[in-house]
């Protein structure tokens, strides 16, 4: 009986903590700073062309309240074009319509707070510590 309680009480904590921890709401410059020191190369994409970058990820048009995006791409671009994406961080007002349960057309995608990040397969495992970093 007391293993039932105990188990009980664990999870009702790591589930307190673990949203208690999601209500923070970042800043581009933290979220960068994150990705950054988990070796990814990223930049801020202006906001003229934050709806061509959210639409390269999601195949709709970029919410209201979405802040900035952050991205990294790589290989060499075509002329008058862009390299390969390989992460796109975003950037929301609040964390309600932060979401991973759009489809996307990256890979795969995580949430912390306001911030969604959407990446490469191969690069996921940076992305999750650079998320799980941010604080």
């Amino acid at each position: 009986m007391w293993l039932r309680r105990s188990l009980a009480a664990a999870l009702a904590i790591a589930f307190a903590s673990g949203c208690s921890s999601d209500s923070k709401t970042y800043s581009t410059a933290e979220v960068t700073d994150a990705l950054r020191n988990h070796g990814f190369s990223t930049h801020v994409v202006a906001q003229s062309e934050t709806d061509e970058e959210f639409q390269e990820v999601f195949p709709h048009v970029a919410p209201e309240d979405l802040l900035n995006i952050v991205t990294q791409r790589e290989g060499r671009p075509p002329p008058g074009g862009k390299g390969a994406l390989v992460l796109s961080a975003l950037i929301f007002k609040s964390q309600d319509k932060a979401s991973c349960d759009e489809p996307n057309v990256i890979g795969a995608c995580m949430r912390k707070g306001n911030v969604v990040v959407v990446v490469r397969d191969h690069r996921a495992r940076a992305a999750t510590e650079a998320v799980e970093d941010l604080s």
